[in-house]
């Protein structure tokens, strides 16, 4: 009769955990790939995952001081260092238009990452690595760290190839 109680709780105890581990799965997650600090905003490059599958990319805008933010912008970067600057009209989940944000505020951008890859590989433009680009009103930029896609088309903070 013991072992049967002892097998019961086992079993018990062993689903509990299953149970735990799926939950914690199921759960949306976001992972950062770049946060930039800047002196009017800080830029967040956040990758969102679900079920272990990219769901969204976010690029998250938050204000230090009153910003008008009028664009976004990708930055293809090829191997010789020169840089394709694309406009990303009608990628988003939100129209484009000129956000004014005050100080403490956010926006965040919603990326899907097919479409992302979509429209990057319609441009038909070689480049190596990349970086999202927002500009205020009065033309300054703020810029990610550049990103890059591997084989499989998955966003990665590549190496700078410097150390010590």
């Amino acid at each position: 009769m013991e072992e049967i109680i002892g097998y019961v709780i086992i079993f018990v105890v062993g689903l509990s955990v299953l149970y735990a581990y799926q939950w914690k799965k199921s759960k949306k997650r976001e992972l950062p790939l770049s946060v930039q600090q800047y002196a009017d905003v800080l830029l967040e490059l956040l990758i969102q995952k679900q079920h272990g599958k990219t769901q969204e990319l976010l690029l998250k805008v938050t204000a230090k001081t009153d910003v008008t933010l009028a664009h976004v912008s990708i930055e293809l970067i090829n191997i010789n260092r020169q840089i394709d600057i694309l406009k990303l009209q009608g990628i988003f989940k939100q129209p484009n238009d000129i956000i004014t944000l005050e100080k403490g505020m956010q926006h965040i951008f919603h990326f899907v990452p097919e479409s992302l890859k979509k429209f990057i590989s319609e441009q038909g433009k070689a480049f190596r690595t990349f970086r999202f680009v927002v500009e205020n009103d009065n033309g300054k930029k703020y810029k990610t760290h550049e990103m890059a896609f591997n084989k499989n088309w998955s966003i990665f903070k590549p190496d700078s190839g410097r150390y010590n």
